[in-house]
């Protein structure tokens, strides 16, 4: 998620109103195709997810049949695995933005668990999960219904495999965020009454991570992410009316049945998660760079046009630029799709979602504020972009560790800025600004977990400014620390390393002390800002 810019978050939901837990659990503690020349690990088909998908004929509820297969990659024996219903999450948090339950507290406030069936515009279950065609025992844990705990009907030994037969269901709200529908249309004065588009991100169960001892299934949050999962194997399919196209992580391919529906399947290799976009209004412009297919969907009415031009052409920099400084991106597509989202945008494996309210504030009536929103704009995308390599390939928890992908992702819109020619000593003046922003929060560390950061005895300062430019802001002031090739050398070799995998803080000191082990202002440089690096 894109929060760089704080203020113009702000604005953007003005003008949108305008225009329009902790998890306390016994064991639980808080998961495209790759191109034909990428190596893939060893364990590539270690998780994977058959999902057969279903939409009913208003289109408001999803129902699935997903085939969950894993692999125990852990020492300890398994008699219960945890699940992710994330959805219901979503539907808590679309209660609160509609005035019911818990009223948001600043950033740090999750929403107030409600029973399943009591949100207000609809429901999640997990209805039956099956080892072999026999019903295992499951149940919701009461403090977060987002956790779900199956029992299995054998211990499940370390190195071996099992597959679960799964039955859910998840209503699709209007007007939310990660999943939802909404006629973008009618946000820029289309008149097409027919239009829709919906957006499913986290709308099936995860397999929650096991790591340590436990399973971490950390307590969903509004204004950042929770995620963790690893990367695994999709086979997606649907059926849909002719007039939609499905706009998917992954590979799409369509066959047309003849009674006016359309068979979609997606094949998705190595993503951490996938999310769908289905759609009848949005037009597609295509490009490419490096080798990778990159498609701009966008409403083509008034600037929605112009957003989607410059939202392409921004994509295909940045994936030029990432390549150079990082390494290659792994997947031969790139989906940048034009969004419901209030503000900023949103990542997922190999598609990216920015709000359509760039077009609104593109259409201003003044020359300088259309170009201050273009600029936000390519940044926006440049952010999002950049999550390819660090989040969706480079995996991180991002309620313990929100810096390892979200700091990342706003340096690198320093890189991309590099790229299109901006002048290094604004780039320094602007990570110069994010420092001095909260220069009086006493602890400097980024590297805390999502709740930290609203505990006033650790006064390290604001989420938002910690994780995203004051983590930047490190990262610039360490490429300068060890020079642009060394800091170059040293991010290729990261990204190398956490390639479909997940990295720590820990795990980012270790891989760089090689680096900074004569240099005693470097070492001072990660004290400052990691604490566990102290």
């Amino acid at each position: 998620m894109n929060m760089t810019e704080l203020s113009m978050r702000r604005a953007f939901a003005y003008v949108l109103a305008c225009a329009m837990m902790l998890c306390a659990v016994a064991g639980c503690a808080g998961y495209a195709r790759a191109m034909a020349d990428v190596d893939l690990p060893a364990d590539a088909a270690a998780l994977h997810y058959d999902m057969q998908l279903e939409l009913d004929a208003e289109m408001r509820r999803l129902t699935e049949r997903v085939s969950l297969t894993f692999t125990n990659d852990s020492a300890d024996t398994w008699s219960e695995v945890y699940l992710r219903d994330f959805a219901d999450s979503v539907l808590a948090e679309d209660d609160v933005r509609n005035g019911v339950g818990a009223a948001m507290d600043g950033d740090y406030t999750p929403p107030t668990a409600a029973p399943q069936g009591q949100h207000i515009n609809g429901d999640s279950a997990l209805t039956s999960v099956r080892q072999g065609g026999s019903e295992l025992e499951f149940s919701v844990v009461e403090d977060d219904p987002s956790v779900i705990c199956v029992t299995l009907a054998e211990p499940l030994a370390p190195g071996e495999r099992m597959t679960l037969d799964m039955d859910y269901y998840a209503d699709i709200p209007t007007g939310a965020y990660r999943l939802a529908q909404e006629r973008l249309s009618g946000w820029v004065g289309a008149s097409e009454s027919d239009a829709r588009t919906l957006e499913l991100a986290q709308f099936y169960p995860m397999l929650a991570v096991y790591e340590a001892g436990e399973w971490i299934c950390e307590p969903y949050i509004f204004d950042g992410e929770c995620f963790y999962t690893r990367c695994a194997d999709y086979d997606i399919s649907i059926s849909l009316p002719a007039d939609y196209t499905l706009i998917a992580s992954g590979r799409e391919e369509s066959a047309p049945r003849g009674d006016g529906t359309v068979d979609w399947t997606v094949d998705a290799d190595m993503m951490r998660d996938v999310t769908l976009i289905i759609s009848n209004e949005l037009t597609c412009l295509s490009a490419q760079s490096r080798g990778v297919d990159i498609n701009s969907y966008f409403i083509d009415y008034g600037t929605g046009r112009e957003q989607g031009e410059t939202s392409l052409e921004a994509a295909c920099t940045a994936v030029d630029a990432f390549t150079d400084a990082y390494g290659e991106y792994p997947y031969d597509e790139l989906d940048v799709v034009e969004s419901n989202y209030e503000y900023g945008g949103m990542e997922a494996p190999g598609l990216v979602r920015i709000s359509m309210l760039y077009a609104m504030m593109l259409d201003s009536d003044y020359e300088e504020d259309r170009v201050d929103y273009a600029g936000s704009l390519r940044g926006t995308v440049a952010h999002e972009v950049a999550h390819e390599w660090f989040y969706a390939v480079v995996g991180n928890d991002q309620y313990r560790d929100a810096w390892l992908d979200e700091s990342f992702a706003a340096y690198s819109e320093q890189v991309y800025w590099r790229a299109c020619g901006r002048d290094e000593a604004d780039i320094s003046a602007l990570m110069a600004e994010y420092l001095n922003e909260h220069a009086d929060a006493g602890d400097q560390a980024v590297d805390r977990a999502y709740d930290e950061f609203s505990d006033p005895e650790l006064a390290v300062g604001g989420y938002t400014a910690s994780v995203y430019r004051r983590g930047a802001a490190f990262l610039y002031e360490l490429e300068q620390a060890l020079g642009a090739q060394e800091f170059g050398e040293f991010m290729r070799g990261y990204y190398a390393q956490y390639k479909f995998s997940e990295a720590d803080t820990a795990g980012f000191i270790a891989a760089l002390e090689p680096y900074i082990l004569d240099d005693a202002a470097a070492q001072e440089l990660i004290r400052q800002y990691l604490s566990k690096a102290r």
